[in-house]
């Protein structure tokens, strides 16, 4: 097997480069022969850090530069945050292989590390997130929940100078660029479900590039792949009509497979939870039908 130069495509953030930096060390490991590269890409997002996201199209809103330099041939390979992926993707592009998934919880930093109930009342906290927001208004609706955007480091650097009492991220951000000590308190699942893919990540291709699908087969984790994508059918079945934050998760051991669900009104007042359980041969269909179990208490 000659040398090649697989290009790696990324957003160039800390997280996302620490992200495309794991498949690279693990392709390295799997084909020495082979030349890796990871090439940062800007994503409008990124670049527009003055505008909320509710300013842009917000499918794909941090994955869409990335991908269209992987169809026009830029890059081979691009490498997402799951919770990124519009629930559809391009036609001519393909999923080949999920990692296996870090926490998928949500946490809160904070000034002095203290929880979420501890916290003084009408503390301000930081998230861009409509479902965080609604979930912690529905924890506490004193809270005055602030948008606030940028890198993780940029935000963590706006809770220290004071800005806000805190911030609520992903679990699974803060871990891979080694900032879990700032954790003051991870959300249960009763409290604030996440968001579908969290703590995962998505390898993208080109659907008709049969060599890279070969070549990525082995960094799949079957579990973790089963996992997102039943979270994935769940709020493509829920569709776009739903314009309450949702929560998802899917828990799969064995040959078992769990998935919880929750609505929360955007004010956090009202929260419509859900669960289903079977055979995780039937992940998809599981999900299908609590997406339709949701949408029923909807109507």
């Amino acid at each position: 097997m000659g040398k090649k130069y697989i290009i790696i495509g990324s957003r160039s953030s800390i997280l996302a480069i620490r992200q495309a930096e794991e498949i690279k060390n693990e392709l390295e490991r799997f084909y020495p022969t082979y030349r890796f590269k990871i090439r940062r890409l800007k994503a409008k997002a990124d670049t527009s850090k003055n505008l909320s996201l509710a300013a842009f199209d917000s499918a794909g809103v941090f994955t869409k530069d990335i991908d269209s330099a992987l169809i026009s041939g830029d890059i081979d390979i691009a490498v997402h945050s799951m919770k990124d992926l519009p629930t559809e993707l391009t036609h001519s592009l393909a999923i080949a292989c999920v990692p296996k998934r870090l926490s998928p919880y949500d946490v809160l930093i904070s000034r002095s590390s203290l929880r979420l109930k501890n916290l003084p009342m009408g503390a301000g906290i930081g998230t861009s997130s409509p479902r965080r927001n609604a979930f912690l208004l529905n924890l506490r609706n004193d809270l005055r929940v602030e948008p606030i955007r940028g890198n993780i480091d940029t935000r963590i650097r706006k809770l220290d100078r004071g800005d806000l009492d805190g911030i609520v991220v992903a679990e699974a951000a803060l871990r891979r660029i080694g900032l879990e000590n700032r954790i003051a308190e991870v959300f249960k699942e009763e409290d604030m479900l996440p968001q579908a893919g969290q703590g995962a990540l998505a390898i993208v291709v080109r659907d008709n590039d049969v060599k890279i699908k070969r070549l990525l087969k082995p960094l799949n984790h079957r579990i973790s792949f089963i996992e997102t994508m039943a979270e994935r059918e769940f709020l493509n079945t829920l569709g776009g009509g739903c314009r309450s934050p949702v929560g998802i998760l899917a828990k799969a051991k064995i040959n078992i497979i769990k998935i919880k669900a929750a609505i929360v009104s955007p004010d956090g007042k009202r929260k419509i939870s859900k669960s289903i359980c079977g055979d995780i041969s039937q992940a998809l269909e599981l999900a299908r039908n609590l997406a339709e179990m949701i949408k029923k208490v909807l109507k």
